[in-house]
Formats: C-alpha cells, sequence, structure tokens
C-alpha cells in the first residue's frame, strides 16, 4: 500500500501516535471495507474503502474531517490494518518456512512506513545524481527563490552569522505563526495542529542550530519565546498539541543548560527563579519548576522533596506504592524517584539497600530484585521472587501478566521444559492476549498431538477471553466449536465478520441465520445514509453463501416495502444492486 501520499507529514505524526497508543479499536475489515473506532477527544467512527491495496474513499465522524481533510484518524486505522496484513504475511510465511528451520520476520507498520520513506529517499537521490551540476543549482535557485522560509533555513544552515538582524527574523519568525493561525488572538481546533507543529519544528530546526554552533544564549531566549507563547495563547487544545511544544522545549533547555558554562548556567538560574510565577499560566509552571528541580536543586530542596514522597508513599497501604506526575516526563514510580535523589544526595550503596529492604512490600522493589537476579544469571533467585510475588500481588492482573512473561523467559532459558509449559498453558487462559505468539510458542513446546489437543480444550474452556479464544479455534480449523462461540457471544456480527470467509464455506446456513437477525435489527435503528451504507455490505455477505442470494433479496424487497419512504435507503440498495 502507498497511502502515506494522502496525509500531510504532521497529521501521519500524529497517526502513528494514535496507532502505537492503541487508539485504534473495534477493527473490522471484510470486502474491502474496514469499519473502526478512534479515541480521541470522542470516539470517532472511520471507514475506509479500499479497492486492493488503493484507497479508494475514506470517512471520519471527526470536525476536521468534516471539513474534507484527511484526518490523524483515518491513518492511526490505515497503520492498524497494516499491522494486520504484516502479521497475516508473517503467518503464512511461517507456514512456508517450516520445512527450512527458519522463521518470517514481522515487520511493523511504522518500520515498513520508515523503510518506505528510506526507499524513496534513495530514488530520489538517485535520480538528482544523473542531473548535471549546473542545472540541479538552477533547480535549486528557483526553488529558494519561490519559498522565503527555505532561503531563511539555507541561511542558517550554510551563510549563519549570529547577529541582531538574525535574532529579528527568528523572533518574527514565532510571531508570524502565531498570527497564521489565530484569529482574534484565538487558536481553534481546525488549525491547533498545525499551530503547535509549527511551533515544534521551529523547535527542532532553528532553536536546535543555535544550540549545535553554541549560541546559548539566543537559544534560550528563543525557547522561551515559544514557551511564553504556547503557554499563554487562547486555543482549543483537545487534542493536547500543546505538550509536544512544552516538551520540546524542556529538552531544548536541558541541552542548553548541559552546554553551558557556570556563569550562563547562573544567569539561566535567576532567569528560572524570578519567572516561576505568572510567567505562563499556572497549568504550564510546573515545566518551570522541574527544571529548576532537576538541574539546580540545592540539597535542601531535594530534602524537601524527599519528604514529600515519603508522604505520598506512605498513604499507600497495598503493593502499590501509586505514581507521581510530572509535566514532563509524566507518571513516574515515586520510590524510584525517591532512590535517584538519594543517590543526588550521596546515600552509600547500604543506605539504598536498606530502604529497599523495608519497602519490599511494594511491587517495584520486587522487579528490581528480579531484574538484578536475571541480569547476574542468579535465575534460582528471579524464579523464587517471581512466585512469591505471584501470591504477594495476586488482585493486581498488570503485575501477575508481568510475572508470568518472566517465569516463561526464565524457563526457557533452562530448559525447564514441564514448568515452560504449565507457566504458558496458565498465561494463556489468565490474560488477554494480543495475538497468538504465545500459542506458537507452547505448541512448539509439544510433541505430542493428544496433549496438544486436551492443552487447547483447557484454554479453551478456562479463558474468558472470547476473541482470543476464537482466534485459537481459527489458527486449529475448530471450525464447528468457533461457530457455537460465536452463536453463544454477545458480539455476534463483530466476531463473524473476522472469519465468515471460511465459515460460510462448511456451515452457510449459520452464517447466514446471524447476519440476517441482525440486518433486521439494524434496519430498524438505521436513520441516515451513512448507516444504511454500511448494511449493504452484509447483504452481499449473505448473498455469497449457498442459499444465501435469495434470502439477500428478499430482505431487500422486505426493505423496500417497509422503509420506501427513506430514500437514501432505497439509493444505497440500488447502488449495491438489488
Amino acid at each position: 500500500m502507498n497511502w502515506y501520499t494522502l496525509f500531510r507529514q504532521h497529521i501521519l505524526d500524529r497517526g502513528i501516535e494514535y496507532y502505537e497508543e492503541g487508539y485504534v479499536v473495534d477493527f473490522n475489515y471484510s470486502d474491502n471495507r474496514i469499519i473502526a473506532q478512534v479515541d480521541g477527544t470522542d470516539v470517532y467512527d472511520v471507514q475506509i474503502m479500499l479497492d486492493g491495496e488503493e484507497v479508494i474513499d475514506m470517512y471520519c465522524s471527526c470536525p476536521y474531517a468534516a471539513d474534507g481533510h484527511n484526518c490523524k484518524h483515518m491513518a492511526g486505522v490505515l497503520f492498524k490494518f497494516e499491522e494486520m496484513l504484516a502479521e497475516k504475511d508473517v503467518e503464512r510465511e511461517d507456514v512456508e518456512r517450516e520445512d527450512e528451520g527458519t522463521e518470517a520476520v514481522f515487520l511493523s507498520p511504522l518500520d515498513d512506513f520508515y523503510q518506505r520513506h528510506q526507499r524513496e529517499k534513495e530514488e530520489v537521490t538517485e535520480l538528482v545524481s544523473k542531473i548535471p551540476e549546473d542545472k540541479v543549482r538552477d533547480l535549486l535557485i528557483g526553488f529558494v527563490l519561490a519559498n522565503e522560509e527555505l532561503k531563511h533555513n539555507l541561511q542558517m544552515q550554510y551563510e549563519f552569522k549570529m547577529d541582531s538582524k538574525l535574532m529579528l527574523e527568528l523572533r518574527t519568525e514565532v510571531d508570524r505563526i502565531v498570527y497564521r493561525y489565530s484569529r482574534g488572538g484565538y487558536v481553534d481546533w481546525y488549525h491547533a495542529s498545525e499551530f503547535t507543529s509549527e511551533l515544534e519544528c521551529f523547535l527542532n530546526t532553528k532553536v536546535r542550530l543555535l544550540i549545535e554552533k553554541n549560541c546559548l544564549k539566543q537559544a534560550f531566549e528563543l525557547t522561551n519565546l515559544v514557551f511564553h507563547c504556547i503557554g499563554n495563547i487562547d486555543m482549543d487544545d483537545s487534542d493536547g498539541g500543546s505538550s509536544f511544544v512544552t516538551n520540546v522545549c524542556y529538552e531544548c533547555w536541558k541541552k542548553i543548560i548541559e552546554k553551558s558554562d557556570d556563569v550562563i548556567k547562573q544567569e539561566i538560574k535567576t532567569w528560572f527563579e524570578m519567572h516561576r510565577e505568572g510567567y505562563v499560566i499556572d497549568i504550564y509552571e510546573g515545566y518551570m519548576e522541574e527544571v529548576l528541580l532537576e538541574f539546580f536543586a540545592t540539597e535542601e530542596m531535594i530534602m524537601e522533596e524527599l519528604q514529600k514522597l515519603d508522604n505520598f508513599i506512605n498513604r499507600h497501604q497495598g503493593t502499590d506504592c501509586g505514581k507521581i506526575y510530572s509535566v514532563h516526563y509524566g507518571y513516574e514510580n515515586p520510590i524510584l524517584k525517591r532512590m535517584d535523589y538519594m543517590k543526588k544526595l550521596h546515600y552509600t550503596d547500604a543506605q539504598i539497600e536498606a530502604y529497599k529492604h523495608a519497602n519490599r512490600r511494594f511491587f517495584v522493589i520486587r522487579e528490581l530484585e528480579v531484574t538484578d537476579a536475571i541480569e547476574g544469571n542468579d535465575f534460582e533467585t528471579a524464579i523464587k521472587v517471581l512466585e512469591e510475588s505471584k501470591e504477594v500481588d495476586a488482585g493486581n492482573v498488570e503485575q501477575l501478566k508481568k510475572y508470568s512473561e518472566q517465569l516463561i523467559d526464565v524457563y526457557s532459558k533452562l530448559n525447564m521444559t514441564n514448568e515452560y509449559i504449565k507457566e504458558l498453558t496458565h498465561y494463556l487462559i489468565s490474560f488477554w492476549q494480543h495475538d497468538l505468539t504465545y500459542v506458537k510458542k507452547l505448541k512448539a513446546s509439544v510433541s505430542n498431538l493428544n496433549q496438544w489437543s486436551k492443552l487447547v480444550d483447557d484454554i479453551v474452556k478456562k479463558s474468558r477471553y472470547e476473541d482470543f479464544v476464537c482466534k485459537l479455534l481459527h489458527e486449529e480449523k475448530r471450525y464447528d466449536e468457533l461457530m457455537s462461540k460465536i452463536e453463544q457471544s454477545s458480539n455476534k456480527v463483530g466476531l463473524l465478520d473476522s472469519y465468515e470467509k471460511v465459515l460460510r464455506k462448511s456451515m452457510p446456513e449459520r452464517v447466514i441465520k446471524i447476519y440476517s437477525v441482525y440486518l433486521r435489527k439494524a434496519a430498524e435503528m438505521a436513520n441516515e445514509r451513512k448507516k444504511y451504507k454500511y448494511l449493504m455490505p452484509y447483504l452481499k455477505k449473505i448473498s455469497k453463501c449457498d442459499g444465501g442470494k435469495i434470502i439477500a433479496e428478499d430482505i431487500a424487497a422486505s426493505w423496500r416495502q417497509e422503509y420506501k419512504r427513506r430514500t437514501a435507503m432505497m439509493d444505497e440498495l440500488r447502488k449495491a444492486g438489488f
């Protein structure tokens, strides 16, 4: 697929983030149609029509797409679609390579994206290499004459001279960005993403170049200017774009401080102390406090922070010590933070170990013990602590899953086959599975087909995750059980969509029944064209089943009679061939 060109770069970047963070949910693909929901400011509906590998139409319910733009939600869904295709390719290649003793390599959509970008870069490089040098210069001169920003960028790179004129131009560039996207001093939702992207780009190019060239005072002034701008402007920041800008500001401050001598560091410290209140609205003041604490903290300040952390930690009675929030680093573990402060205050290793022992009831301490044991090849201790932790943290599913995964890895390293199989089976029964990776690990460790069949029976019987169970039954070609599981589900249609092509061949009547019941209910609730359009592929699914064409036509005929006043539905029926 080559759909990347349908999106602006900053939209692609945000789409990657949405995909990586798991915001794409309820993803379904069938009959060249992708239907999904994406968590954002709201939950948005996305539909994408394909012709082979070509995108022919896209819809999203977000306001940005309503204006005719291709949005980040669409991009996130397409990245998810490529993940699905990549997984299927790997499964197919696994079968083909089984006899060769090799494994297929899974290439994530993100890796694929960057690889394609690299290939395109190589193609363009080869093309440019064929152009005579004088022609290249003529082309470049034309581009520069037509693009004032490109001219400015080239001047900074190759004709750099730090003076008051350049600083004025750079300050003016920030002002132009604000002017371009604000309407009466307000940046609305439609322009917020591009506004924050341009400020982020300014920091990552112009300011970082100044840092590289050791123009630290000028870089500091411009970083402060951008921070003041993003920290005070009236903006609909529903998508959180300002956090990207403020985080880059923080990283710029960090680089500047690291490269500064003692005199400049003192000037920077004084500036932060003078502007810690009132320079930006209060929600952004935390960045300035964190700079002071991370880079300029006195022993007294750190001791105060230790006391705050102790008060926070001591309020937690269970095995979870909670999380503290940092505006730059996000949620952090308070015990790990406290131990970091202890090192800054030059506590001895013995004092730190004593603190860890006193707080061992918290799972973060035992996690450190396991990590140290594994790194030191002390697997006996690692197993002991992991088994202990499974009992101590019995009510924490997230931690239990982590312990189980670590035990599986340790048993695998030690060739403890029985323990490995037992823990893998427990893992598959107890926790939600993203894919069949651990199923394949278990199957590869079992040589007896009867034993494997019994293990599958056990997993299917005991697992409460129906989506995973359906994947497993499909993988094992136990189609009758798969169909029964779908029929018992409250999400019959969603599950059936994933396996309809294989199930309609062996049990068409049962497939037709599920889709027919769904269509009759859905038609009653549908009240607009996009919902009518959504129903048509299901009529086609029924038609593809043996004996289903007559039933699909009967359903369509009943709709034409019962809903004849719904002109949009009649139009969609006609376009679908009914």
